[in-house]
């Protein structure tokens, strides 16, 4: 059906506003995806672009399966510090509070001797 869907919309050339409560389908059907949240508007973006860079929290913890990850933390020093686990940042200085966000599919094992990390620290 979602195929079908996504075909007739082509066809016709027209635009179209589908509501779905199926993520999976929302970020396979649509050029653009609004996500809400008790009504108000958290983004409105292409799918990519919420699935890669999520607004907020609530984007973030919502799209995705199995959803992002979030760990509370703070970088100081140049390391981000959670309970138990240190990663080094290139944030110099001190926040007071931050979220550590990571997709499943982003990390890999590594040899305790070579750790390797990449992250972008919004604030």
């Amino acid at each position: 059906m979602r195929a079908e869907l996504k075909h007739m919309q082509q066809s016709l050339g027209s635009t179209t506003i589908y509501v779905a409560y199926d993520q999976i389908e929302a970020m396979t059907l649509a050029h653009r995806v609004g996500i809400l949240e008790k009504g108000i508007l958290q983004q409105f973006d292409t799918p990519a672009t919420i699935y890669d860079d999520p607004a907020n929290l609530f984007v973030a913890q919502f799209i995705g399966s199995p959803p992002m990850h979030m760990v509370k933390g703070a970088p100081e020093g140049g390391e981000f510090q959670a309970t138990g686990a240190k990663i080094k940042t290139p944030v110099s200085g001190r926040i007071a509070a931050a979220v550590l966000r990571v997709r499943p599919e982003d990390c890999s094992i590594a040899e305790p001797a070579k750790p390797a990390s990449a992250a972008r620290l919004r604030h």
